[in-house]
């Protein structure tokens, strides 16, 4: 039988989320989600990676690093940290 999924679980932005940003092995940035979800950072051209953290509860797991080449033109990345509500 094939329940349909709960609204409740559907995704929704989560605050308070550190993300890393490294450049190589360096972090040059670290910023944490806002009320909406959302992170911004100013970086100069190049290719970054974007590291989430985990929270010291390990909820929720953040998902894997990206790789991402910054131009003159703004990205929006979009990361769905796990929550665990099933």
């Amino acid at each position: 039988m094939n329940l349909p999924p709960d609204p409740a679980c559907d995704p929704r932005p989560v605050a308070n989320q550190e993300v890393a940003i490294l450049d190589g092995d360096r972090e040059i940035a670290r910023g944490a989600s806002d009320g909406a979800g959302r992170i911004t950072f100013s970086l100069p051209h190049g290719r970054y990676t974007i590291h989430p953290l985990a929270a010291a509860s390990g909820f929720p797991s953040p998902p894997a690093d990206q790789v991402v080449d910054v131009g003159a033109e703004p990205i929006e990345l979009p990361m769905e940290f796990d929550t665990g509500i099933r």
